[in-house]
């Protein structure tokens, strides 16, 4: 994966968490930070993004700023966000 490829896959990446509802925080040519507010409660969840180029990853991990649990919804954002990218692959 070359710098290219990481700023394509950023933007892909951009457009999915935007339309799941994420707002972007912080964004670099291989990282992206954004935060979900939960509808009722307003709680606010991170998700941070990194694409490894020389490994050809891309590091995932949401957590919630508060709380012990969230019920899963977290896995769910991850999970979802990868079915989504994988789809835009096709």
């Amino acid at each position: 994966m070359s710098d290219g490829d990481a700023s394509q896959t950023l933007a892909r990446i951009k457009t999915i968490v935007d339309a799941m509802g994420g707002s972007i925080q912080a964004e670099k040519t291989d990282y992206l930070a954004a935060a979900f507010t939960s509808p009722i409660f307003r709680f606010v969840d991170d998700l941070e993004i990194r694409i490894d180029t020389e490994q050809r990853v891309i590091h995932l991990r949401s957590a919630s700023r508060v709380g012990r649990g969230d019920g899963g919804v977290n896995r769910k954002r991850v999970e979802r966000l990868r079915q989504l990218f994988l789809l835009q692959a096709d």
